[in-house]
This record gives structure tokens, C-alpha cells and sequence, in this order.
């Protein structure tokens, strides 16, 4: 292939009936969070070709993350955001992207889209508390997607009110990453790459999607 070609973006002729990224090139995506969920979010935008992306993670790639995050033995001890940086340069080198590797902070961000995929409710409700008192006008979309075991959720929110009518007062105890598995994962950036897909195109999209791949069940 002319790597000339490669270096303006992927070839996207066998998806183009269903995306066709070049129609969305001005669109932005913010992923806060880099690890199960948005990790692998991250890397099916970028083969998706959603053109712009900001990568927001402070903490660093750890041996017990490779099992089920989109990282490999090179990324061990590199940032997250860093790494998933590398990690989408290598699929499509065409994108625009910014890596993030601090505590997300609202007055810097510029994207169309939020991805809300951090580890707590008490970290979601701490970004929610930050846009407010920072007067950030609400984005196009917020998709804040969670994650344990065998069952993930996905909430696709148009305001504050919708977004903070998502919030649980009571969340698992479980601890960090104690229930994650490839697979989930996998799927669940899947789900958010449709979400997107299905938004951007003005097609209708499910606001509330909770899913448990073990039983195949949308509850």
C-alpha cells in the first residue's frame, strides 16, 4: 500500500454504507477514563474513524490490566493515556487525537461527545460536581458506561438531569476491576461505538441499555 494513503486515514470502502467518517470529520470525543471500558472504546473509534479524540487517564498500565484492556507487555508502566495513544497511531495514523494523562478537567475539554468510563460512582459524581461548578455547557451527548462481570450498562444522556438520574446512591462494593474479563469489555466499547455511530447519524439509539452477556439478556 502508498503509505502516502495511509498517513491521510484508513480505508473504509466495506463500511461506508453504514459510516462514513468523512461526513463527521469535525466531530470530537473526550473518553474519560482509559481502562476496561474505555480503552477498547478507544480503539473501535479509531478503526470506526471518528476523527478527533482526547484521551483522559492519570494512572499508568499495570501487569493485572493486560488481561482485559486493549494494552500489551510494551505498555507496562507507560501511561494510559499515552499508550492508547500509540495504540491508535498504529491503527490509523490519520486521526487527531490529544493524550490526557491527568484527572479530567471540564474547562479544557472542546468535544462534541463525553465518554464517562471511570472505576467509581463517587468519581462520576465528582466529574458531574466539577462541569457544574466550572458552568460547562451540557455536550451534545454524554454515554456514561459501567461495567461488572458479566453485565455492563450503557446511558446515553442529552442533560444534566438525565445524566444525574443514572447515579445510584448504593453502587457494588466490589473492588476496583475485581470482575472484569476481556470479553465485556470488548463488548461494551462495541455498544458505545454504535451509540456513536447511531447518534452522529441522527438515528434513533436506545438511552438506557443494561446487558448481561452471559444470559444474552438486555434487562
Amino acid at each position: 500500500m502508498d503509505p502516502r494513503k495511509l498517513q491521510r486515514g484508513l480505508d473504509w470502502k466495506r463500511q461506508l454504507a453504514i459510516f462514513n467518517p468523512e461526513e463527521f470529520e469535525t466531530k470530537s470525543v473526550a473518553i474519560i477514563g482509559l481502562g476496561n471500558i474505555g480503552s477498547q472504546t478507544a480503539i473501535a473509534l479509531a478503526r470506526l474513524g471518528i476523527n478527533h479524540m482526547e484521551l483522559w487517564d492519570f494512572d499508568k498500565v499495570e501487569l493485572h490490566n493486560l488481561s482485559s484492556q486493549a494494552f500489551d507487555t510494551n505498555h507496562l508502566g507507560v501511561l494510559k493515556a499515552d499508550a492508547i495513544s500509540e495504540q491508535i497511531k498504529a491503527i490509523n495514523p490519520g486521526l487527531a487525537w490529544v493524550a490526557m494523562p491527568k484527572k479530567f478537567e471540564p474547562k479544557f475539554t472542546f468535544s462534541n461527545i463525553l465518554i464517562i468510563a471511570v472505576d467509581s460512582m463517587k468519581e462520576r459524581k465528582a466529574i458531574f460536581k466539577k462541569m457544574i461548578d466550572c458552568g460547562i455547557e451540557f455536550p451534545e451527548l454524554i454515554i456514561d458506561a459501567r461495567m461488572g462481570g458479566s453485565q455492563m450498562e450503557v446511558y446515553s444522556c442529552s442533560s444534566y438531569d438525565e445524566w444525574q438520574e443514572t447515579f445510584c446512591d448504593k453502587p457494588s462494593d466490589d473492588p476496583c476491576g475485581a470482575r472484569y474479563i476481556c470479553y465485556t469489555s470488548m463488548v461494551i466499547g462495541a455498544f458505545i461505538a454504535n451509540q456513536i455511530k447511531r447518534f452522529l447519524k441522527s438515528e434513533p439509539i436506545k438511552k438506557e441499555i443494561i446487558f448481561n452477556i452471559n444470559t444474552y439478556q438486555i434487562i
